[in-house]
Order: structure tokens, then sequence, then C-alpha cells
């Protein structure tokens, strides 16, 4: 069982909450779906549930224990956590799902772990990958990879970013499959962010609606009308049944939200953490945000919320002075003139990055 309770979280002392107020409650035995737009802070909720970004304020209970006074081996019986993206290691698919049995060793594994190892590999239609190396096999492959490893790392919690990412459609539906039998063969709550809303309500109990860092709504799927894809996505959809379940079916004409160009804000927050992990990736060779790329993305979400002279969604030309200055403006140059000639090279992709012209 997971008790959340007035979860608040910002990146640092003078930037804006992330996330406002969060609560829910969910016991064993359920799925629950985390749904919202791009730049809506389900990834970082779902780091704050497992503890690797700790929150700013609130509590977060697993089992009845506040997850702040666990030790990291008891935190990890009780919680697994994939995410994203994992950096790649050379490493054989056994020995990278094996790694989830590690809060239970002792002096190394027993034969007991190697067992629900080959169980779980087995039940994901991987034995044929037990042997090759995690760098030698597909995107999607090493997606399912991580999965099984948190699967037999047998927590009271599941979290999963995004499962069916990289996934077709067959792999999709055979690594959900595989995750409600690990939920109901264990009794484990599983959290999982998703995309697809129909995916979601194919394979979820209840469903958490994120937006803008709040709850906008929480329940079972009678919860999913129109009324509330609109307010959280901002797109006319109809909302059918099929087979005694409600089917998202997004109307002819599909706009984004009105005229008000503070709507465009997540669409602009998606692109500029694109531009900076490119960035610290290129310049840094950092595969995650090194800590003065992550300061400049607090910064410029800073600057795309609070800009108050915005002209077609973008800061001004006077804002950014706010909250770049020194070494930070020049830092602010540099990814800029990175952007410009990642968007010259990739004009396609640039393009469709971009918000739609009034």
């Amino acid at each position: 069982m997971i008790d959340v309770k007035g979860l608040t979280f910002r990146y640092s002392r003078n930037a804006p909450d992330v996330l406002k107020g969060i609560s829910f409650r969910s016991e064993e035995n359920t799925v629950i779906s985390i749904l919202g737009p791009n730049g809506t802070g389900k990834t970082t909720f779902l780091k704050c549930m497992c503890g690797v970004q700790p929150p700013t304020s609130g509590t977060i209970q697993v089992d009845g224990e506040d997850i702040g006074s666990l030790s990291a081996r008891e935190l990890s019986r009780r919680i697994a956590f994939v995410p994203q993206s994992v950096p790649v290691s050379r490493l054989s698919v056994f020995d990278t799902v094996l790694l989830g049995r590690k809060p239970y060793f002792e002096l190394g594994p027993t034969r007991e772990d190697i067992d629900k190892v080959s169980e779980v590999i087995g039940g994901l239609d991987m034995s044929h990958l037990a042997l090759k190396y995690v760098d030698q096999i597909s995107g999607g492959e090493y997606q399912k990879t991580q999965i099984a490893r948190a699967i037999v790392q047998e927590p009271s919690v599941l979290v999963l970013d995004e499962p069916a990412n990289n996934l077709d459609i067959a792999n999709q539906h055979l690594t959900m499959q595989m995750i409600m039998g690990a939920v109901k063969s264990r009794g484990m709550c599983t959290i999982m962010t998703m995309h697809d809303i129909n995916l979601a309500l194919h394979y979820s109990d209840r469903f958490l609606f994120l937006n803008r860092g709040v709850v906008e709504a929480f329940g079972g799927p009678e919860i999913i009308t129109p009324e509330l894809i609109k307010r959280v996505y901002g797109i006319d959809t109809e909302v059918i049944e099929h087979r005694g379940l409600p089917l998202v079916v997004p109307a002819e004409s599909i706009k984004y939200k009105s005229d008000k160009m503070t709507d465009y804000t997540p669409v602009k927050k998606m692109m500029t953490e694109k531009m900076i992990r490119l960035y610290c990736s290129d310049l840094h060779g950092k595969a995650e945000l090194c800590p003065e790329c992550q300061d400049m993305l607090d910064r410029s979400f800073t600057l795309l919320d609070h800009c108050i002279h915005k002209e077609e969604g973008w800061p001004c030309d006077t804002c950014p002075d706010c909250c770049f200055k020194g070494r930070n403006r020049e830092m602010l140059d540099k990814v800029g003139a990175h952007t410009k000639q990642w968007m010259a090279e990739h004009p396609e992709e640039a393009a469709s990055m971009m918000p739609p012209s009034r």
C-alpha cells in the first residue's frame, strides 16, 4: 500500500513548484496510470515517490513506513523503479535482470535468485536474449530487460516511467500483460506514467491526471470524459464504449488550446529540455544533466512560467536578463548557438517540435 499526502516539489529554493500538494492512496493489487501532457511533472512525481528526488514537503508512506526513514536496501525491497532511459552497460541480459535481486544478496546470488530471474525472463519471452549483451539488443528489448529487473526485485510498489516506450504494439501488450501478472500474483501496487490513454484504460484500475503540477482528477474509468480530456490536453475528443471499456477518440478538428499564450508553455518546456539535454550530451559528454545544465533547465522553466511580456508564447528579449546573469548568461548564449546549429542540421525534426502558427 502507498499513501501520498501533500507532496510538493521544486528544484531550488527560488524556483516555482513543479508539483503542488499531490495526495492519493492506493492498495495492493492495483495498477495506477499517471496521465497528463508533457512537462506537467509526471516523471518528477515518480522520482519523488522512489526517493530519487526528496520532496520539498509532504509525506510518502509504503506499507505504513515513511520512505525517508528507510535505508537504501530497505527502500529497494519496497519500491522498484524503471526510468525512461537507463545507461547501457556491458552486461548480459540475464545478469542485468539478476541485479534486481541485489537487495536480497548476502554473499551473492542464490539458486532461488537465479530461478526467479529465469522465470521472469521466460514470462517476457526473452529467453533467447538471456546471454546476449545489452548493448547488442534493440531499444525495445532493453526496455523489457529493465522491466524484468524491476519485477524480480519483488517490491511492494512497482514504479514505471512509460513502460510501453520503444515497444511495438505486440510487445506493448505482452509487456503490460506481464506487468499485470506480476501485480496480481505478487500483490504489488503498480504506478506508471503513460501517454497512451487507451492503452492505460485497457490495463489500469485507477487514473491520476496531472495538469501543471496539480491533480486534475483521480479515480476509475468513470472519470475519463471529454470535458476532462479538454481541460488536461486542450483537445476535443469523444469517449465511446468498446467492449465495456471507454475509448478516447480525437474529434475531427484538433487544435492547440484557445488563444492564451501561456497554454503553449508545456510545448516550450519540452523543446527547451530537449535542447539543453542535447547541449549537455554533446558538449559535456553527460548521459544525465550535469548540475550546471540542470540549473540552466530550472532557470529556463522559471522564465517560461513567469515572463509577462510573451509574444507568440515565447519569452521576450528583456526577461532573460532577470534569470540569467554573468556566467549563466554566457551559458544561455552557448545553448542558443548550439540549438540554432542543431535546428539547421535537423530542419524536419525541429519543425515537428514547434507549436502551430496562429
